[in-house]
């Protein structure tokens, strides 16, 4: 029997999660009330994902090089679109070889250039979760809808109640009084409290999400103790391959260390990822991240802008 820390158990149970859904489909599972910020960070850990299994190449801290095109029979259809738009020029439509996530800035604000990363392929990977069983509904479309009907419920009849309230000498029956303040309160839950992707999750996409959690728990059992795996190449293959789902559960930089430590054990072991010459790619996700979705503005000590 083998232990639930092993390489092969540990290996297997990845692979297992990455057949039932993608890196993105991983991240919008767990997404909750999470926004436009948290969903641009799941596109670089899928472009990780493909870098771990050889298909494009990390060359700097804001280039990714096209190796290969592993195509639709590969890729799932939220994966293919991504790696289509990444590597297609987004003016004339042409093919490219790289993509540069280097930053830009107009007025100090940061640009968001690969903003047209965003919708498209969040909506590709809700239809493939529906599609799959594990949503009812498009799940971040959906939950916007809801919030939107919290707002328009709240706010004409917040508007009301004052309004009404304010006129002097004006008598509101309490029929009147009590749904105005009623459609106001449950307006006011439903847009500022209540939406969450969980809400459409179905029962076999909350097992997923589950599972997923539950194995990111492992991978920290992992990191709170000296490396438990030998140093082999099955092993660096595995640290190599969780980094993406490491990334996912918030625990990137933490995972990233360990797999050049574990890297370090044995360099003349086979690594995509691990080698000294590969930039930070916890930076590099974070980087990508701000260029779909920038955070605020750098400050006039940062040097940022290049102004």
């Amino acid at each position: 029997m083998t232990s639930p820390l092993s390489t092969e158990h540990l290996q297997d149970e990845l692979d297992s999660l990455y057949a039932d859904a993608s890196v993105l489909g991983h991240s919008l599972l767990q997404m909750g009330r999470g926004g436009t910020n948290a969903w641009a960070r799941s596109v670089a850990p899928q472009i990780l994902h493909w870098a771990a299994r050889g298909w494009v190449c990390v060359d700097d801290g804001h280039t990714i090089r096209r190796v290969t095109d592993p195509g639709p029979r590969t890729l799932r259809p939220e994966e293919h679109l991504l790696f289509q738009l990444v590597f297609t020029d987004k003016d004339d439509r042409t093919p490219r070889g790289t993509a540069s996530f280097v930053p830009r800035y107009k007025h100090e604000q940061q640009v968001a250039t690969w903003r047209h990363l965003d919708r498209p392929v969040r909506r590709a990977t809700e239809e493939e979760l529906r599609q799959a069983g594990c949503s009812w509904a498009n799940l971040v479309s959906v939950r916007n809808r809801v919030r939107i009907a919290g707002f328009v419920t709240f706010y004409p009849g917040l508007s009301g109640t004052l309004a009404i309230a304010a006129a002097a000498g004006a008598e509101m029956s309490p029929a009147v009084a009590v749904s105005t303040a009623f459609a106001s309160g449950v307006g006011a839950l439903v847009a500022a409290a209540a939406p969450t992707t969980d809400w459409f999750l179905t029962e076999k996409g909350r097992t997923l999400r589950d599972r997923s959690r539950s194995y990111a728990d492992r991978l920290r059992q992992l990191l709170d103790r000296d490396d438990p795996l030998p140093p082999d190449q099955p092993s660096l293959t595995f640290y190599e391959q969780a980094l993406p789902l490491a990334m996912v559960h918030g625990i990137g930089w933490q995972w990233e260390e360990r797999l050049r430590e574990h890297h370090a054990l044995d360099t003349t072991r086979s690594t995509v990822l691990g080698a000294p010459a590969v930039p930070e790619l916890s930076s590099l996700g974070m980087t990508i991240a701000h260029t779909i979705s920038p955070t605020k503005p750098p400050t006039v000590d940062s040097g940022g802008g290049g102004g």
